[in-house]
């Protein structure tokens, strides 16, 4: 089990993204259940850095596990307002530090708490500097063949750039999760609610902080069949959901949406694995954008899904290649349909060294625009680095990489990054 449960990464998505939701929860879940059935030390992440912890600090007969976190870094950002032209680049410094805990309360439950606070401060840009954080908690009850009911809160304060702009927005977002599993021999059924709500603390290039405010509560019902420890299991799924902007008479619409999606998880080997959806989505909102009959977007139909292939050959090496698409909230349409593209892989060269790329790819085209305004955003990102595992519990990361947006109208923009972090764990 723990050379398994080393190799539990979650997928690392476009900060702005909230694409995949299924695919992230599902190997959440996963990990979740490895990390805390497991004796053995178990890979912490620190800003998408995998390390070993140290040691543990351990309470009440080991129901209790600690993780204390800690990260210091300098980076540089070429363009820190994205624009096409005179980019404004600065250098910063960078901190973090949390707490991973682990509790067993009972022989069937589990809780994991992973908690943190993150600060970021320029040379020269002040305006751009960043104090925030996130904090998560998880229970879950399970059985021999799986969970039986799961709740997840979370909240965050953030400054990751909205992917139509390349522009960093500071905003808070809240997410809760819940579901509920009737287990038999080969049928698996989920009831699951959810909700997501988002405030913006600042205004952006097109609206203002308080304009595009929501509250977002789904429903979902799965069904999936074949053995948990088969080869293959196939399923499908509903969702419903509502998104509420607080503003009244802002240009965002209210809407309503629901999904159907084909569900399979297939294991071609222990160490070879695809994960994968497909199904179509339909919203209707109050109006069309703006009130404007122009965009033409008060209703929307849209195939969705995403396909995840993954190989996991030893620990701290793993290849993930993907495609994705999704209809999400925008910030100049009713909503987008952002399409996704991805490889991700990270290779160990020797006992402490290993490299990682990533290429992510992004189309977002908007379910209406205005007279002669082009409806896609086209997004390009590149990152490669190497890590050095000094000693458990102590990596070094050095990272370079660039952004190229396309915006709306033709116009785009170049980032190109380079940071140091070292991070900590016991």
């Amino acid at each position: 089990m723990a050379s398994t449960t080393r190799r539990c990464y979650g997928p690392a998505m476009h900060p702005s993204c909230p694409l995949v939701k299924s695919i992230r929860l599902g190997l959440a879940l996963m990990c979740f259940r490895q990390l805390t059935a497991a004796e053995n030390h178990e890979i912490i992440w620190i800003d998408r850095i995998p390390i070993v912890p140290s040691g543990n600090l351990i309470f009440n007969d080991g129901r209790v596990e600690l993780h204390p976190k800690l990260l210091l870094g300098i980076g540089y950002d070429s363009n820190l307002n994205a624009t096409p032209s005179n980019p404004d680049g600065d250098v910063y410094a960078r901190g973090l530090a949390g707490l991973q805990m682990y509790w067993l309360p009972g022989v069937a439950n589990r809780i994991v708490l992973d908690g943190q606070f993150e600060t970021r401060r320029y040379q020269d840009r002040h305006d751009h500097d960043f104090t925030g954080g996130r904090v998560q908690v998880g229970w879950t009850r399970e059985s021999a063949i799986g969970p039986l009911a799961a709740v997840t809160l979370g909240g965050m304060l953030v400054d990751d750039p909205l992917i139509e702009t390349g522009v960093q927005v500071l905003r808070s977002r809240y997410d809760a999760d819940a579901g509920w599993w009737m287990r038999g021999t080969l049928n698996t059924i989920r009831f699951g609610v959810s909700a997501v709500a988002e405030n913006f603390l600042a205004d952006a290039v097109v609206f203002d902080a308080n304009e595009r405010d929501y509250t977002r509560p789904r429903l979902s019902t799965e069904w999936r069949y074949g053995r948990s420890d088969g080869q293959t299991i196939l399923g499908l799924r509903v969702e419903f959901d509502r998104i509420h902007y607080q503003q009244s008479g802002s240009d965002y619409q209210d809407g309503s949406g629901v999904a159907l999606s084909a569900l399979v998880d297939h294991h071609f080997a222990p160490l070879l694995s695809l994960f994968g959806s497909a199904g179509v989505e339909y919203r209707r909102y109050s109006d069309n954008f703006s009130r404007n009959t122009a965009y033409g977007d008060a209703t929307m139909a849209r195939p969705v899904g995403q396909l995840l292939l993954r190989w996991d050959p030893e620990e701290y090496t793993r290849i993930d290649v993907g495609v994705a698409s999704q209809v999400t909230p925008t910030i100049d349409a009713n909503a987008a349909y952002l399409r996704q593209g991805w490889l991700h892989a990270r290779w160990r060269l020797r006992r402490s060294l290993g490299i990682f790329g990533e290429v992510d790819y992004y189309d977002l085209q908007r379910s209406g625009s205005a007279t002669n305004d082009n409806p896609h955003t086209l997004t390009l990102r590149l990152r490669t680095g190497t890590e050095i595992w000094a000693r458990d519990g102590f990596v070094i990361r050095l990272t370079v990489g660039s952004d190229r947006g396309n915006l709306r109208n033709s116009a785009a923009y170049d980032r190109y990054l380079t940071t140091v972090d070292t991070a900590f764990t016991w």
